[in-house]
C-alpha cells in the first residue's frame, strides 16, 4: 500500500536545498542549537540530581535510572532538534515561490498515481485492509454454494478426453471452483468492470452485443472470465447451440471443448496430474485461467472451503446441465440424468466389460468406479439397499441414478414391479410416449422384467443405459426405436415411459 504523502517527514533534503536558496545564516543556527542544548542539559542535570537524592532506593539502582533517563532525553533532544529544523525550514520554504512549484508537481504525481491505481484495478481484485494485508473471507454464500455444487458435479461426472476419458477428481473440481469464485463469484452472467455496478447487464447484452466488442481485452465474461479471442469463441459456440453466451451449460460445454482442443496442452502441463487442492488451484490459474492478479492464497482458501462442503448430489442442473448462474435455479434438466447415467456406465465399445464373471454375480468387482461412488451416494441419500452390494441389476442401476442425484430419493431399490407401481402413482412422475421421449426418461416394462434410462443421441444413435440382473452392470447401447407409443428397448416392447415432473 502506498504511504500517505503527509506521513513522509523523515527526509530533509528537499527542504535543505530550499534553505540554501534563502541563505539562512549559520550563526543563527548555532545560537538556536546552543539554546536548545542548554535547556536539555539543565533537564538532564535536574533529573540526575533527583535520582541521586532518592533515599528509598540503592545508589546503583538510582544510577541506572539516571542513565536510562539521559538516553530518553537524548532521543527527545534529537526529535526536538529535527522538529525545530523542520519548522524553521518549512517557514523559509513557504516564503519561496519555488516551493509552491515543487509542491504542485508532487501533488500532481500523487493524483496521477492514485488514478492509475483506481482505473487499473480489476473489479474482482483482492480487497486489502489498512495495513495492506489481504483480507480473505473463505466463505461462499448460499447461492454460490448451490452454483458451485452444480458446476463441480458437472466436472466430476462428465468425462474429458484429454484426461484419459475420465472426469475431474474432486480436488481438480475444487481447484476450478476456487478460481471461478475469485473471477466471477461462480456467476455465468458476470461481465468484467460492468456487473458489479449493474448485475443485470447481461439481460441487455445478447450474443451479437458481445461479439460487437471484437477481441478487445478487459471485457471478460462468464464463469472463468473468458476474454479477447477466447470470449469470441465462447459466444460463437453458444450461438451455434441456440443459447446465450451467459448460459452456464454452454460455458461448461465450452470449457470441455477447450480442454480437448485449443487448451489441451495447457491442461496437460500440470492440471491433469495435480492431486492436491493447492496444486490444482495453481495449475488452473497459471495455465488455463491465465489470471492477471493471481492472488493464489485467496483462490486456495476458497477451494479448500468448498471441498469441505462439496455435495455431488446437487445435480439440479449438474452432470450435463447447470441452471444459469444468476442466483436462481431453473430446476432439473432431464438431460442431466442422462449424462449422469452415461458417466457411471460402460460405453458401447466396452459393453463386454459390463458382463459379470466367476463368482461375482452381484457385479461389484467389474462395476465402474463411478458407479460404485454413485451407489454409495445413493445409499447415503435414500437409505440402504436391502440387497447390499448389488450392481448387476437394472432396478439398482436406475435407482442409483435417481437417488444419487436426489432427483427422487424415494424411488424403490427394486423390484421393477414395485418401481413400475411407484412411477405410475407418484405425483413426481408423469407418463410419456416413445414419440415424446427426452433424455432422462425412465423406460420400464409393465410387468416384472426390465427398467432402463433413455439417454438420447450417443455417437449418432438413439441410446439407453441399463444393467441386467446377475448378468451385467451398467452399460450404454443403441435402442431399437418405437413400436407405436411404446419403446422398443432391449427387445422389450411392453414398455411405458415416465418423466420426472
Amino acid at each position: 500500500m502506498d504511504k500517505d504523502p503527509s506521513e513522509e517527514n523523515n527526509s530533509q533534503e528537499p527542504l535543505q536545498s530550499i534553505e540554501d536558496l534563502k541563505g539562512e545564516k549559520s550563526s543563527e543556527k548555532t545560537a538556536k542549537k546552543e539554546s536548545l542544548g542548554g535547556s536539555i542539559k539543565n533537564k538532564i542535570t535536574k533529573t540526575t540530581e533527583s535520582a541521586n537524592n532518592t533515599g528509598n532506593n540503592p545508589i546503583k539502582e538510582a544510577q541506572e535510572k539516571v542513565k536510562q533517563g539521559k538516553k530518553n532525553l537524548d532521543r527527545a533532544a534529537e526529535v526536538a532538534r529535527a522538529s525545530q529544523r523542520a519548522l524553521t525550514l518549512t517557514v523559509a520554504a513557504l516564503a519561496n515561490p519555488i516551493t509552491w512549484v515543487l509542491a504542485g508537481v508532487a501533488l500532481l504525481t500523487v493524483v496521477v498515481i492514485s488514478g492509475i491505481q483506481i482505473v487499473g484495478k480489476s473489479d474482482f481484485a483482492k480487497n486489502c485492509d489498512s495495513s495492506g494485508n489481504t483480507t480473505i473471507s473463505a466463505q461462499l454464500s448460499e447461492d454460490e454454494k448451490e452454483r458451485a455444487n452444480q458446476v463441480a458435479t458437472y466436472l466430476t461426472s462428465n468425462k474429458i478426453e484429454s484426461f484419459g476419458n475420465k472426469p475431474m477428481t474432486k480436488e481438480q473440481a475444487a481447484g476450478v471452483i476456487g478460481n471461478m469464485k475469485r473471477e466471477s463469484s461462480i456467476n455465468s452472467t458476470t461481465v468484467q468492470t460492468v456487473s458489479i455496478k449493474d448485475p443485470d447487464y447481461y439481460k441487455s447484452c445478447d450474443n451479437e452485443c458481445v461479439l460487437s466488442w471484437g477481441d478487445v481485452g478487459g471485457k471478460a465474461v462468464g464463469l472463468i472470465q473468458w476474454d479477447g479471442g477466447r470470449r469470441i469463441k465462447l459466444v460463437e459456440y453458444a450461438k451455434s447451440k441456440g443459447k446465450a453466451w451467459y448460459d452456464a451449460n454452454a460455458q461448461l460445454e465450452f470449457l470441455y471443448i477447450e480442454a480437448n482442443g485449443s487448451h489441451k496442452s495447457s491442461y496437460k502441463k500440470s492440471f491433469v496430474d495435480c492431486s492436491s487442492v493447492n496444486e490444482c488451484v495453481a495449475a488452473f490459474c497459471k495455465d488455463i485461467e491465465v489470471a492477471g492478479d493471481p492472488a493464489l492464497n485467496e483462490r486456495v482458501d476458497y477451494a479448500e472451503a468448498f471441498l469441505k462442503e462439496f455435495k455431488p448430489s446437487t445435480i439440479s442442473g449438474g452432470s450435463g446441465s447447470v441452471s444459469t448462474c444468476s442466483g436462481d435455479s431453473s430446476g432439473m434438466d432431464m438431460s442431466s440424468l442422462a449424462k449422469f447415467a452415461i458417466s457411471i456406465a460402460y460405453p458401447w465399445e466396452e459393453y463386454n466389460k459390463s458382463n459379470v464373471a466367476g463368482g461375482d454375480t452381484y457385479g461389484k468387482n467389474n462395476a465402474t468406479s463411478a458407479y460404485k461412488e454413485a451407489k454409495a451416494l445413493a445409499v447415503k441419500n435414500g437409505g440402504a439397499d436391502p440387497m447390499g452390494d448389488l450392481y448387476a441389476s437394472c432396478d439398482r442401476f436406475v435407482a442409483t441414478i435417481l437417488k444419487a442425484t436426489k432427483a427422487d430419493v424415494d424411488v424403490p431399490w427394486g423390484s421393477t414391479t414395485e418401481q413400475y407401481a411407484y412411477f405410475s402413482k407418484s405425483p413426481k412422475w408423469k407418463k410419456v410416449s416413445c414419440k415424446e421421449r427426452k433424455p432422462g426418461d425412465v423406460i420400464i416394462t409393465t410387468t416384472n422384467g426390465h427398467v432402463m434410462m433413455y439417454v438420447g443421441d450417443v455417437n449418432g444413435k438413439d441410446s439407453l443405459s441399463s444393467a441386467s440382473y446377475l448378468n451385467r452392470v451398467g452399460a450404454t447401447g443403441p435402442m431399437e426405436g418405437c413400436v407405436g407409443d411404446a419403446f422398443n428397448a432391449d427387445t422389450w416392447t411392453n414398455t411405458e415411459g415416465f418423466r420426472l415432473k
